[in-house]
């Protein structure tokens, strides 16, 4: 069959198969994603076949092929369980595939799309652009079987072809970046070539970036001394040369010569194969985290190093971060591995969260919806998961994060979910750290110790070397051996610190001058030595060492320039003297770093006071200029003493982390910003300003449940109001109110609302639209404490005063949240015994939202009525919208409404009496229920497992949980649904005889604050009640007896 025939069906979008190999194993039927095919034989299977479309395959071949170490009779068994797998995970299979006794081969024209095929079609129509954009990633990177390695070989060759043709063509073009942009890739599949890195000298060059040229170079002869031990060729340092030599003479003070090669690791074998044991372990499928622990200098990077290099040559995808003092941006590490190789082909919905960490993604794809602001916790959980979808290709991958002791605490949280989300991931991620700088009740802490009580940790502690391995690795570095009075001296002097050792070394420093006092941090002796080093730079290396301490991180050369001032030529001069030097080292494609930060400590503490103030407010010029992250403008202009300045940044800062739901670095970045106002004194900052942070402060509080907090904001921002804003006091008092209300805080809250309400009636202009609007959410948030708090009849006046307000000015978010408010206070009214218009408002609402709802909205909307329609007795439909709205939760990665909607189709399904339903849906239920405070519903989860124990006829533990289930509720203010765990409670007590206890649960069931009963099981809880009441137990226990029948008939029992 001719693969155009095969990759084209006849049948339209709908009927096509599309499989995925590329990057890893896809399958979707049209535009609609299939189940995931998880085991991998089967994968491999569909793989085979696929590449191998055009000839029918013998089934005793494919046997073999999947299973060459067992009998031949047991691998045909193997192969038709395999095939019957595939029955069941491809709907329709036969339309696609001829399954017969002997062969299996694809139908004669299928409507099939398989990426390996559309991509080798590109290729060879030199459609090369189309070609990278298919080829995602290796194929099947998490597949090991022998007959894949030379397929993916194959394809890895044709793909650098592509590249190279690619970036030939752009350059012919003169589009430079996107040449670079393919070189670039063509390295991430093979970095040890060195053409390519020639083809970026001389491309940055004809872009005139001579930087860039000479930053390529370094990232060349790094690269080639930390995993061949070589320089580079003649011809790349021969264009070195020119692109230094067209850059004017060469500095004064001539730079050292480079060390050969990367230096091995000398005493740490025990470690070393700690550290590969645990790659094997993730490679087999179990996902973990190793954490080497050690003091500065102690060689932890060089360890995480080595196994980054050795997992590269062997086709791992291998990503660095490093966290930064005083700590990094939040998702700061997390954004650099995601920069650090292409995102794997993820849905718009997922690349659009993406977008929070990656905002370059928005100008690159201006088809992207930007993504909505963040409103609640279940946001944080999408954006998770979109982190995770971007980092996970299915290709095995190492990930390093250097220093946490400095890491955000939303990296730490995400990476403890990252790490549970993908349980049969190819994944390991190595992070070090200093114990010393890690206090016991941190966020570090809290994640080793969950990820040790979770066996997902792995823990590998560096101690100093000893003598003899000091003397090793200084004559290794040396390139001679030490005699055995500087032996003794080194190690006295380093105390076996690596990091020490080697720049005693590189300073020639051995022999000079008596021991100095050894200690744990910086001895004074490695310090002067450091000293002496950085002093024999050039003036202008100093120079450009100075600003980049300052940085305080990696930076970038337009970074340096702007913020030292220097012209190119000499910059460029300069960098190349701190590579040379190892004081610098390449950081990915465009960036530098300090080859290790004691050495920018030591560089920034060498800096008069007032040439750090002058530098710092340089370098915040220059980030602002280059768009950088407003938490570093921030932090440099507050150094520069520069508080007006610092105060706008740490707001923009605080601003920006909260649009990623990083609550605790916004509450840090608004307090910092306070911190600035006050320093500036009274008048330095606008009034105006001061609420602003005040009131920002209050509202991520109060997003974190602290409300205490939240309110001594939102009253410091009310007593710096001028009386006469009367919109802005009315606002504060009204989320006054609101956090009141959070901790059922009810009548307080009330009196905070009427204070709102008072000062905007005390406006004089109320036809504006700012004061309508907060008029609205005024009413809006008045009827939640009514229905909260069941005031009804404030409820229903408040509903026939906004009304026509609302349907005639509101927009289409508040028109909806209005209708929402109507069907609360219908539930109120008839006590969730939902009537015709009740249901006519939910389906209102329904058709309202359709069209302007997001996804999250029509989560909720879909809810409702099926809610709704519970209630009303119309379960069929009721099934179907709640499925819908589960849809729609799991899709958007809305926890609340994923757990709202469990919950009530597990009812749905025990008023059919569907027990092995229930007990499908119950730990799915639990599991949701355990990503947050969901008191309601947990409940709901235990009266149903004692609903599924009384039908098992286990009174036990029926009682059980049927008494969690109270306790769990026992908080609430209002849960209308307690008889989902009374009448389980009911029959254990009638069963045991217990029968003053079952007279008290039937009274509980008729409560007044309860759903009410059908009537005639109200009847006869009634008569039971009476009865007994009476003195008449027999009577009372036949009636109970009566109840319990007629629950079971009805679906409550």
């Amino acid at each position: 069959m001719h693969p155009a025939a095969l990759l084209r069906g006849r049948n339209g979008v709908g009927s096509v198969l599309k499989l995925r190999l590329l990057g890893g194993f896809g399958i979707a039927l049209g535009e609609d994603t299939l189940p995931p095919i998880e085991t991998p034989r089967l994968q491999s299977l569909v793989a085979y076949l696929a590449l191998h479309r055009d000839t029918p395959l013998p089934r005793q071949s494919l046997a073999f092929l999947l299973w060459p170490d067992s009998e031949e009779a047991q691998a045909r068994t193997n192969l038709r369980h395999l095939l019957h797998q595939l029955r069941q995970a491809l709907p329709g299979a036969d339309h696609y595939l001829r399954l017969d006794a002997q062969a299996l081969s694809w139908q004669d024209g299928a409507p099939v799309w398989i990426d390996v095929a559309e991509f080798e079609r590109a290729a060879a129509a030199e459609a090369l652009e189309e070609a990278v954009a298919l080829y995602t990633g290796d194929l099947l990177p998490a597949c090991y079987d022998d007959w894949v390695i030379p397929e993916r070989e194959r394809l890895q060759a044709l793909f650098s072809s592509v590249l190279h043709k690619l970036a030939g063509r752009l350059e012919e073009a003169g589009d430079y970046p996107r040449a670079i942009d393919c070189i670039w890739r063509l390295l991430r599949c093979d970095p040890l070539r060195e053409a390519p890195y020639r083809d970026l000298m001389r491309l940055h060059s004809l872009r005139g970036d001579r930087a860039a040229a000479v930053h390529a170079y370094h990232t060349c002869a790094a690269t080639l001394q930390r995993e061949l031990g070589i320089e580079p060729s003649p011809v790349t340092r021969g264009a070195y040369e020119r692109l230094l030599s067209t850059a004017g003479d060469r500095p004064a003070a001539e730079p050292a010569p480079p060390l050969k090669g990367t230096l091995p690791l000398v005493g740490r074998a025990h470690e070393w194969a700690g550290l590969r044991a645990a790659w094997h372990s993730a490679g087999s499928g179990r996902p973990r985290m190793v954490l080497i622990a050690g003091e500065a200098g102690i060689g932890k990077t060089r360890l995480a190093e080595e196994l980054a290099s050795w997992a590269g040559r062997q086709g791992v995808a291998v990503a660095t971060a490093s966290c930064y003092a005083p700590g990094s941006l939040a998702y700061a590490p997390v954004a650099a591995w995601l920069r650090a190789r292409p995102l794997p082909p993820i849905e718009p919905l997922w690349l659009s969260e993406v977008a929070r960490i990656l905002p370059e993604l928005l100008a690159e794809r201006p088809d992207l919806a930007p993504p909505a602001a963040l409103a609640g916790e279940w946001q944080r959980h999408r954006l998770y998961d979109a982190l995770a979808r971007a980092l996970m290709s299915g290709e095995p991958r190492l990930l390093v994060i250097e220093d946490l002791q400095w890491c955000d605490t939303e990296t730490l949280a995400w990476l403890h979910h990252f790490l549970h989300r993908a349980p049969q991931a190819h994944l390991l991620v190595v992070g070090s750290m200093r114990p010393e700088e890690v206090a016991s009740e941190s966020a570090l802490s809290a994640l080793v110790m969950a990820l040790r009580r979770e066996g997902l940790l792995a823990e590998i502690e560096l101690t100093p070397l000893d003598a003899a391995e000091t003397a090793d690795l200084a004559a290794r570095a040396a390139g001679h051996p030490l005699g055995s009075d500087e032996a003794a001296r080194l190690y006295h002097d380093t105390e076996g610190n690596p990091l020490f050792v080697v720049e005693m070394v590189r300073a020639g420093a051995l022999c000079s001058g008596p021991a100095g006092a050894a200690g744990r941090a910086l001895p004074s002796r490695v310090q002067a030595v450091i000293a002496a080093r950085l002093a024999a730079l050039s003036a202008s290396a100093r120079e450009v060492l100075g600003v980049a301490a300052v940085v305080g991180r990696e930076f970038t050369f337009a970074m340096l320039q702007r913020a030292s001032g220097m012209g190119e030529e000499a910059l460029v001069q300069a960098l190349d003297e701190l590579w040379q030097r190892r004081i610098l080292r390449e950081q990915g494609s465009e960036a530098y770093d300090f080859t290790h930060h004691t050495l920018r400590q030591v560089a920034y503490e060498a800096l008069g006071a007032a040439r750090r103030r002058l530098l710092h407010q340089r370098v915040a010029e220059a980030l602002q200029a280059l768009r950088g992250p407003a938490a570093e403008v921030a932090g440099h202009y507050a150094q520069a003493g520069l508080h007006e300045r610092a105060v706008v940044a740490y707001r923009e800062a605080a601003q920006a982390a909260a649009s990623v739901y990083a609550n605790q670095e916004a509450i840090a970045l608004y307090q910092l910003a306070l911190g600035q106002a006050d320093a500036a004194g009274q008048g330095g900052i606008p009034g105006e300003l001061r609420v602003a942070l005040h009131e920002g402060l209050g509202d991520v509080l109060a997003l974190t449940a602290q409300q205490e907090g939240a309110r001594a904001a939102y009253l410091a921002a009310l007593a710096l109001v001028p009386p006469g804003h009367a919109i802005d006091r009315a606002r504060l008092q009204r989320k006054l109110g609101v956090s009141l209300a959070w901790q059922n805080e009810y009548p307080e809250a009330g009196r905070r609302y009427a204070l709102a309400e008072d000062t905007l009636q005390r406006d004089a202009d109320h036809a504006s639209r700012a004061w309508l609007q907060e008029w609205v959410h005024l009413q809006l948030d008045k009827l939640r404490l009514y229905y909260r708090s069941g005031a009804v009849a404030e409820l229903e006046c408040t509903v026939r005063l906004a009304r026509p307000v609302i349907e005639r000015e509101g927009t289409p978010e508040q028109r909806g949240e209005f209708l929402h408010g109507l069907l609360q206070m219908k539930h109120r009214q008839e006590r969730f015994a939902v009537s015709d218009e009740t249901l006519g408002y939910a389906r209102a609402e329904l058709e309202a939202r359709q069209s302007t709802g997001t996804p999250e909205d029509l989560a909720v909307v879909h809810f409702g009525l099926g809610f709704c329609l519970l209630w009303h007795g119309d379960l069929a439909e009721a099934e179907t919208e709640l499925q819908r709205a589960l849809e729609l939760a799991e899709h958007t990665g809305y926890t609340m409404a994923r757990a709202c909607s469990l919950a009530y189709l597990t009812v749905l399904h025990r008023k059919r009496g569907e027990v092995a339903r229930v007990a499908e849906l119950l730990p799915r239920c639990l599991a949701v229920n355990a990503q947050g405070d969901m008191p309601d519903y947990a409940g709901m989860a235990s009266a149903n497992q004692a609903w599924l124990a009384w039908k098992a006829g286990n009174l036990a533990s029926a009682e059980a949980h049927g008494r969690a289930a109270l306790v769990s509720w026992r908080g609430l203010t209002y849960y209308p649904f307690q008889w989902a765990a009374f009448w389980p409670l009911l029959a254990v007590a009638v069963a045991r005889q217990r029968w003053p206890e079952a007279v008290q649960h039937a009274h509980a069931l008729m409560d007044p604050s309860q759903q009410p009963q059908p009537a005639e099981m109200q009847r006869t809880l009634q008569q039971a009640c009476s009865a007994w009441e009476a003195g008449q137990p027999d009577e009372a226990h036949s009636h109970l007896a009566g109840a319990l029948r007629q629950a079971e008939e009805k679906g409550y029992l």
